[in-house]
């Protein structure tokens, strides 16, 4: 029933770069979030495990056009990106998720797929994981964020479904692994 509420100036989460989080194959991202009426930075990053040359994936929404994008690397340089259709910078919550297994990505706003790119195996970054920054520069996330989850596996669009129908308890979704 609550959210973490973040500024745009110095709110941020360190999680630093777990073992158990240093995915190259499979990986699933979920996150509701809600970004305030008229943020000032004009990249606001959501969650991000990113440095130039040594970037592995990142997701982040684009303040002019309120388009959210997802990338993966498979070198730690180059970028996938995928992005989302709906424009989610409209005061709104919404729910994304993102999948890659290993040779294809998906990105699915509010449990609808969105966009669809081809993949490969993630490139390992030594960069921690930030939730309402990257690590690079100060494109800090202004508005709401909840419900940050992260799967060694590539959900499939039933779980897609499931969780953004949320508020769920995650450890015991029906269509998803629980690792």
């Amino acid at each position: 029933t609550r959210s973490f509420s973040f500024d745009g100036i110095n709110d941020y989460f360190d999680i630093g770069n777990p073992t158990e989080l240093q995915l190259t194959t499979d990986i699933s991202m979920s996150v509701w979030f809600k970004i305030d009426s008229n943020p000032t930075n004009n990249f606001l990053n959501i969650i991000t495990k990113w440095i130039s040359g040594d970037a592995a994936w990142s997701v982040y929404v684009t303040k002019s056009t309120g388009i959210l994008s997802f990338w993966v690397s498979t070198n730690g340089s180059t970028q996938l990106q995928i992005h989302s259709t709906t424009n989610v910078n409209d005061n709104n919550w919404h729910h994304f998720t993102g999948t890659n297994d290993g040779t294809n990505h998906k990105l699915y706003i509010d449990g609808v797929l969105e966009a669809t790119g081809t993949s490969g195996n993630i490139y390992n970054s030594t960069q921690s994981i930030l939730i309402g920054k990257t690590n690079q520069n100060s494109f800090l996330f202004e508005g709401h964020i909840d419900e940050v989850s992260i799967w060694n596996s590539a959900l499939s669009s039933d779980a897609v479904t499931e969780i953004a129908a949320g508020p769920n308890d995650l450890t015991s979704l029906t269509n998803a692994s629980s690792s």
